[in-house]
């Protein structure tokens, strides 16, 4: 783990969770239909507006109760909420997502007669053409395209038609690919379209079909792009004679030269440097060159080559892509235990602010390496107190990583700036809980309770007991979260483990110790979700109905 701000960090620990959390599982489909009427929410003629008032719930938690309903068969009544929803924003938010729902579960008409309801312009296009996407399989494909003719707005028609013409130029069906290209009216999405069958043939193995193809592009611009989709396809298949032919051709500078940077660090990679130092080194641009000379010695780092790397390195002839590479190389020297010589390669570095962060990498590998004196040496030599801050962040997450916490605890005490201290117990704290170590975490914890991200500190510990089934500590450590947001989204994932396990019951107790209303409807409906998945329609319908009573929909 590489020292990062404390923010980052966090998110970077936590974010699978808080997802796992967060997500209204969009993804999942049921492919079962309920045979539960739907439930009117209100009488005939009535209307609710619901984003008319101030006290209206949540939109975000409305839009999570119909897309349940939708998906557990109750789309009626989804509408019926998006409906009454008043701004066009969320409304559409909605209702596209029932469309796309709808569309998943193979409910084609219903689908379309939602996206078509649809009151911004835009969105409409979008879900029609998402709609198009889910259903250009092969048994549905004529009806896709029968949806892709209807469609008004020309530039959507022509988009749809581009998609379905790749559709079947994967399929192999060439001839009808370029029929439906055919009716594009718009050159720049049909000249797309013929691109990518092109790129289609070519990955058939019909090169001489696919160069044909693309050749005839008439917009220079997209027959270059076509030309290099082409060349990279051959490079990816190590057919670099024909590759590099085609890449001479190419008419655009900036694809001709993206061609041959990529055969040059191709061929670095395959063990012909002298041949790819020749390529790189004929590009006439001196970015295009210099990245592919980047490239090159990135490779030849990898293989150990560090000597010939470092040659290479000092003949770029950009000087931020050289100092870039030559950050690289140190790094890569300090990576395999070579500290002397990259700190030695990281003092050639001409601007301060890059020679130290440099330098506070190679702390960092010191401090992986348990050369903990050193890294505390070189990270005193560091003028900018951030940096030095960072630094030592970096050193406490590598003795936490290797168990030393003691040390990393000692250290932590140290670093000068507020929030990366703060950062780096709170890394401590969630290190000592992924090794199940509770009690020490909370110890390490519990006097930055009221800091930023703490509260996700404690979500993940909650987590991680949920994981072993303490479900009674997990309620304790939930208690001392002080963010309510943050309590009442650990609150939801107890009550969603809770009621998977069969105490619904239980699940529902502890749904009604939230704060909110808004986290009490999110925690009933991520339960209908796990019914839904679990296949129990009508369980999943009945925490809808308990969503819908709470909001007071």
């Amino acid at each position: 783990m590489k020292p990062q701000s404390a923010i980052a960090i966090l998110l970077a620990v936590l974010n699978l969770c808080a997802s796992a959390v967060a997500t209204r599982a969009v993804s999942t489909s049921s492919n079962s239909n309920s045979v539960l009427a739907p439930t009117s929410l209100l009488a005939q003629g009535e209307t609710s507006p619901l984003s008319a008032s101030e006290n209206a719930p949540n939109f975000h938690v409305i839009q999570a109760i119909a897309a349940t309903l939708t998906r557990v068969g109750q789309s009626d009544r989804a509408l019926q909420i998006a409906r009454a929803i008043t701004g066009d924003r969320e409304q559409t938010t909605i209702l596209s997502e029932i469309a796309l729902i709808l569309a998943t579960k193979r409910e084609i008409e219903p689908a379309l007669n939602v996206a078509r309801t649809i009151p911004i312009e835009d969105a409409k296009v979008y879900t029609l053409l998402n709609i198009i996407v889910l259903w250009s399989r092969e048994e549905e494909l004529e009806q896709a395209l029968d949806i892709s003719r209807g469609i008004a707005n020309e530039e959507a028609k022509a988009l749809a038609l581009q998609h379905l013409a790749t559709v079947s130029a994967n399929r192999g069906e060439v001839d009808r690919a370029l029929a439906l290209a055919g009716e594009i009216n718009d050159e720049t999405f049909r000249d797309g379209a013929i691109a990518r069958i092109a790129t289609a043939l070519a990955d058939s193995g019909e090169i001489d079909r696919a160069l044909n193809l693309a050749r005839n592009i008439a917009n220079r611009d997209r027959q270059a792009e076509s030309l290099y989709q082409i060349t990279s396809l051959l490079v990816g298949e190590e057919k670099i004679e024909q590759a590099l032919a085609i890449a001479r051709t190419i008419p655009n500078e900036e694809f001709k030269n993206l061609s041959l940077q990529l055969i040059a660090i191709t061929l670095a990679r395959s063990g012909e440097v002298d041949r790819a130092l020749d390529i790189a080194r004929s590009i006439p641009n001196k970015l295009f060159k210099s990245q592919a000379l980047s490239g090159i010695t990135s490779n030849l780092a990898e293989a150990g080559e560090i000597d010939r790397a470092l040659d290479i390195a000092r003949t770029i002839p950009d000087e931020f892509q050289k100092v870039d590479t030559l950050n690289l190389l140190a790094i890569a020297l300090a990576e395999r235990g070579n500290f002397d010589r990259a700190l030695n390669l990281a003092r050639l570095v001409p601007d301060n602010d890059n020679r130290e962060r440099l330098l506070s990498n190679i702390s960092f590998s010191l401090a992986q390496a348990g050369e903990i004196d050193r890294a505390l040496e070189l990270n005193r030599s560091f003028t900018d107190e951030e940096l030095k801050s960072i630094g030592l962040q970096g050193i406490v997450i590598a003795l936490a990583d290797s168990e030393k916490i003691d040390r990393a605890l000692e250290i932590a005490r140290t670093i000068p700036d507020e929030e990366w201290k703060v950062g780096a117990f709170q890394a401590i704290a969630v290190n000592l809980a992924e090794s199940k170590k509770i009690d020490r975490a909370l110890e390490v914890i519990r006097p930055f309770l009221n800091r930023p991200e703490s509260g996700l500190v404690m979500q993940r510990i909650v987590f991680i007991l949920l994981e072993t089934g303490e479900i009674d500590r997990a309620l304790d450590v939930t208690g001392s979260i002080t963010n309510e947001d943050e309590k009442n989204l650990a609150l939801q994932a107890i009550a969603s483990v809770v009621a998977t396990a069969g105490n619904l019951e239980r699940a529902l107790a502890i749904v009604q110790t939230m704060s909110n209303r808004e986290s009490q409807a999110l925690a009933l409906t991520r339960i209908a979700d796990d019914f839904v998945k679990g296949k129990q329609p009508a369980r999943a319908v009945e925490m809808l109905d308990r969503a819908i009573a709470v909001l007071g929909l």
